[in-house]
């Protein structure tokens, strides 16, 4: 039941445009990640009580390596997101991830490209 907000820092030099990357390819890579854990209950792996519940009742849910806490999902995002811009976007350098779980509380990471 909880209400996160992502915020993503880029880090890197500028490509032929004079920008980073376009804020179009930057949605681009986010926006399947965001739609995959949008309104689906996150678990850990181990929880099967909970994975055959949430499947035998046919709820959306995702399931991760470990406990679904802030600083695991920000790990979480920063691996996934790492992966797919240094593929697609070579000129990056750094990635920061920090998922909000509340107004005011977070957990943060970072990752060199």
């Amino acid at each position: 039941g909880h209400s996160y907000k992502l915020l993503l820092e880029l880090e890197g030099s500028l490509g032929s445009e004079a920008m980073i990357l376009d804020f179009y390819n930057v949605e681009m890579i986010v926006k399947p990640l965001i739609e995959l854990l949008d309104h689906s209950f996150v678990c850990d792996k181990n929880d099967e009580l909970m994975i055959n519940f949430l499947k035998g009742n046919g709820f959306k849910h995702y399931i991760l390596d470990s406990y679904s806490t802030c600083e695991n999902l920000a790990t979480f995002f920063a691996k996934e997101l790492s992966a797919k811009f240094k593929k697609d976007s070579p000129n990056i350098e750094k990635i920061t991830v920090r998922v909000y779980e509340t107004a005011d509380s977070y957990a943060e990471t970072s990752v060199e490209l």
